[in-house]
């Protein structure tokens, strides 16, 4: 996989074994993840993280490069992943969390199709420290691709 400018091989070969670690149900950081790339094209351009909420509820966590953004590839992402979960009955309700002062994030979520639904305490156990986000979800009833 091309790396991103920057990045050496041994942090990025770190981070992709999580990933793989995640989906093989192992101890994982960062939980299984997919990649984005353009149609046609091998070079990675953002992810799409999952973690698991419980009740049957996945929260997306989402990046693309900031050469990328703008292009929609954040907004169709989030959709193709919500749409497979939900359909394949994966999830009954798949989540994002997002931080109140991120205004493109926010806009990413209404094109995907998700709804503001309110607003969630986060807890950061290594710090104790907490943050509200807003949340937006997508239920399966209403998956349209």
């Amino acid at each position: 996989m091309p790396l991103a400018f920057g990045a050496d091989d041994p942090t990025c070969t770190a981070l992709i074994e999580d990933w793989l670690a995640g989906w093989r149900n192992e101890a994982s950081f960062q939980g299984p993840a997919l990649v984005v790339v353009e149609a046609g094209r091998i070079d990675l351009i953002g992810q799409v993280g999952l973690g698991e909420r419980g009740d049957g509820i996945v929260e997306l966590v989402y990046g693309i490069a900031p050469d990328f953004r703008g292009h929609g590839y954040a907004s169709s992402a989030a959709r193709l992943v919500a749409s497979w979960l939900l359909t394949e009955g994966l999830a009954r309700q798949v989540e994002l969390r997002i931080d109140k002062d991120r205004v493109a994030s926010q806009r990413v979520a209404i094109r995907a199709g998700f709804t503001l639904v309110g607003t969630v305490i986060c807890h950061v156990p290594a710090t104790g420290a907490t943050y509200e986000d807003l949340r937006y979800t997508l239920s399966r009833q209403v998956v349209t691709v």
